[in-house]
């Protein structure tokens, strides 16, 4: 309620929440109440009662709208357009990234979206954003590159809790200032990798694998960073995950799925359990007393495991020797930027380690070798 007090100061007349508030009702009230009005634009799952807000801008809530998945950037973006009048076309890389950070679905209007937005971020006169590219030295400006280099520099920095440097570097024309605000978000972003290295090995030593959902509770986490170990536990165990950090007697804590599992029907079922919780069937967040974090463990532990086998989701599959470099330069210029294939009954005829962190092979079909990161 720190923002609502906020807004009682400055005499604030409307909230607009981007990417969050459909599980907000009591929130929503209570500005209501203070003659504030609020328009909500989302794509989390609703649970309860909707929010009493003056419009709700929600894909999944409207029966009209075709494209269910939109990210929470998306959303906004079509109601700031909507209200300006315009298509907002040069804020398309914007919507782009957003959309690929937040881990959408690439079909129908996201793959758009996305084939749109790097064609736009080629030719943005962006300076935070030309500097964002600039520092992080891509070979070629594809969604690999916006997932792995762009993207989590901006979210470095809200993780940390210094989103306003994030925010400010995309919005400035000064160059001054975006030269310094690069060097800040790079420094948050090196930090965050730091932390999240140190939480992960702190969480991995917690994982008990006769457990079909993994609770990993523990003092000393940074808060910005347990959804990404949640994350990378859940990819490594194949099991659904949820991190939490304790202070104070409350833990906090992050939650992903594995497989089939949906996270917020299992948060459903300990709901007895949680000061509150939210997210989407893949994602969540939760609050909870430390003292009901046994009972958590045991109740969630026996839970879930639909996920069996991951899914492989790909567009085709084709035989490496009749793949060549000018095709795939060739599928990149005719924006199938996302499209995947599948290249199957490989051979590893070498592999070497790299910084200890990553495995380089060299596979091949029995007819073409090509090296693979």
């Amino acid at each position: 309620f720190a923002e609502y007090y906020y807004c009682l100061i400055l005499r604030v007349k409307l909230v607009v929440t981007v990417d969050n508030g459909i599980s907000c009702e009591k929130e929503i009230s209570a500005l209501a109440e203070a003659g504030i009005d609020t328009i909500v634009t989302d794509h989390h799952e609703s649970k309860g009662p909707v929010p009493a807000a003056c419009a709700i801008v929600h894909a999944k809530l409207s029966p009209a709208y075709p494209w269910k998945e939109l990210a929470g950037v998306a959303v906004a973006y079509k109601l700031a357009s909507a209200v300006t009048g315009s298509d907002l076309d040069d804020l398309l890389d914007l919507v782009m990234i957003g959309t690929i950070a937040d881990l959408m679905p690439l079909d129908d209007e996201n793959q758009a979206i996305v084939n749109l937005g790097l064609r736009q971020m080629k030719n943005t006169k962006n300076p935070g954003l030309k500097k964002l590219m600039q520092y992080s030295h891509l070979d070629q400006l594809n969604e690999t590159a916006i997932a792995f280099k762009i993207a989590p520099k901006i979210n470095s920095s809200g993780r940390l809790g210094k989103a306003r440097d994030a925010v400010r570097l995309l919005t400035s024309d000064d160059e001054d200032e975006v030269s310094r605000l690069i060097e800040e978000v790079e420094a948050s972003h090196t930090l965050r990798k730091d932390l999240t290295e140190d939480s992960y090995l702190a969480c991995e030593r917690l994982v008990d694998p006769t457990k079909s959902v993994q609770v990993l509770a523990a003092r000393g986490l940074h808060e910005g960073i347990i959804g990404i170990c949640a994350q990378k536990i859940a990819e490594k165990s194949q099991k659904t995950t949820v991190v939490i950090n304790v202070e104070d007697g409350v833990g906090k804590g992050s939650m992903r799925a594995s497989g089939e599992d949906n996270v917020l029907s299992l948060l459903d079922g300990v709901s007895d359990l949680l000061v509150k919780y939210g997210g989407h069937s893949q994602a969540a967040g939760l609050t909870i007393l430390e003292a009901n974090l046994p009972e958590l463990k045991r109740r969630l532990g026996g839970a879930g495991g639909a996920g069996g086998k991951p899914t492989l989701d790909y567009d085709m599959q084709v035989k490496l020797s009749s793949v060549s470099l000018p095709t795939v330069k060739r599928l990149e210029k005719y924006s199938f930027f996302t499209a995947a294939f599948l290249f199957s009954d490989l051979l590893i005829t070498a592999k070497q380690t790299m910084a200890n962190k990553h495995a380089k092979f060299v596979v091949t079909d029995g007819t073409k070798s090509v090296e693979a990161i």
